[in-house]
């Protein structure tokens, strides 16, 4: 018999095709790897996770929150919802404490009221709520408020900061590892998740695990987007927390005032500026301003510091600054946005697109809809989890009390 074979080609057992069984098999064996990859990327952390996705769904929406709530932080704009200016708001709340210090000034959405933040004279640290519209005081709050408290809980779980950030906001930091891993994982074992986004499909007549997990792929599908925007800039918080406690700055500090250059008064302080004085050459400096913050002088060589976005509504509220002196009016430095470097720019991205405060009302209801539906997506999958293992842990013990009885009768 001739041994003869094909130009090219070696004989042996390549020659034989493929078996089909041991193919499939192959292929089974390799998508088994990976779901049991996909189920427990975060099963040690499911909880955590799950907390942490709430908290912040809650603090997208923690300001408006409030709004439904207190009455003292609304924004009744009137008829002609004409700005009264800061130099109003500021002396409406030095004529009730006379003795308060004001440390900034905080603009938030139109139909939000000011918040001022204030030391006051019997100790303590509260927010006072003004109509930016009327320029009337509506209320006083002590202590934390609640979307502070919120974003606390959110990005640090409250553990205190010592000599740089908490560990806990490290670990939040760290959550988006296992949530991108997730998403990866989700995409190699089901390869036709797109079919989801047209013809959802969920079997609610069958086993509770059987829903859950249909539930968990169909709102896992639209989610993909939201899943990768969480798990980059929650990655990317971490990073600036390194950055920080390495003592490498993204955005750069804030001027001094020389010492030279500050004024000498015999006998008393010298004379500011007004805080809108300040506000219309900070204006004048940073065209298409829009004014989000104001940090009052902390000490004599220090400048009145406005900040807030110009020109790109996905950027945060620090993003583009500048530095008014409070004793001449003149501009002692500015960051515009043709000033900022990548990284600058992507500090500006993260919290608008974290939090998705960018378009207003509209863009946080979006953010907060879909970081429901994330929760949800956890909450399930921890649900197809436990349905999955809870039989085989119940079998167990049976298994070893036959398997002890059968070794007795040898």
């Amino acid at each position: 018999m001739s041994t003869d074979t094909p130009r090219g080609r070696q004989a042996g057992p390549c020659l034989r095709p493929p078996d089909p069984q041991t193919a499939k098999s192959d292929r089974a064996i390799r998508g088994g790897l990976w779901f049991s990859l996909h189920r427990w990327a975060s099963l040690p952390l499911w909880i955590l996770l799950f907390f942490v996705c709430v908290t912040g769904t809650l603090a997208t929406v923690s300001h408006e929150i409030t709004w439904l709530i207190n009455p003292d932080v609304r924004a009744s704009q009137g008829e002609t919802a004409a700005h009264v200016g800061y130099d109003r708001i500021a002396g409406a709340v030095t004529d009730r404490w006379p003795q308060a210090a004001i440390h900034f000034i905080q603009e938030s959405e139109p139909y939000l009221a000011t918040r001022v933040s204030v030391s006051l004279p019997e100790g303590g640290h509260a927010t006072v709520y003004v109509n930016p519209y009327s320029g009337e005081i509506q209320g006083l709050s002590r202590g934390v408020t609640f979307p502070d408290f919120m974003r606390a809980l959110h990005g640090w779980l409250l553990v205190p900061w010592h000599n740089g950030r908490s560990w806990g906001y490290y670990l939040v930091g760290l959550l988006a590892l296992p949530l991108l891993f997730s998403l990866v994982t989700a995409l190699v074992v089901d390869k036709r998740f797109w079919r989801s986004f047209y013809r959802p499909y969920i079997r609610t007549r069958l086993t509770r695990r059987i829903f859950w997990s249909d539930l968990h792929r169909v709102i896992g599908t639209w989610s993909i987007w939201f899943v990768a925007v969480i798990g980059l800039t929650g990655g990317f918080y971490f990073v600036q927390g390194v950055l920080w406690d390495n003592n490498i700055a993204v955005l750069p500090p804030a001027p001094m005032i020389e010492r030279e250059a500050l004024p000498v008064v015999e006998g008393g302080a010298p004379e500011q500026v007004g805080i809108d004085t300040a506000v219309a050459r900070a204006r004048d400096a940073i065209p298409g301003l829009d004014l989000r913050w104001i940090s009052l002088p902390e000490s004599g060589y220090h400048h009145t510091e406005v900040y807030g976005q110009a020109g790109f509504p996905l950027q945060s509220d620090f993003s583009v600054a500048a530095f008014i002196n409070p004793y001449t009016g003149e501009l002692g430095g500015s960051r515009d946005v043709g000033d900022m470097t990548a990284l600058m720019w992507l500090e500006g991205l993260t919290d608008p697109l974290h939090f998705g405060d960018f378009a207003g009302l509209i863009s946080k209801l979006i953010w907060f809809i879909f970081g429901a539906v994330l929760s949800l997506m956890i909450f399930s999958g921890m649900l197809v989890w436990h349905k999955r293992t809870a039989p085989v842990k119940a079998r167990a013990p049976r298994r070893a009390a036959d398997a002890g009885l059968a070794a007795g009768t040898e």
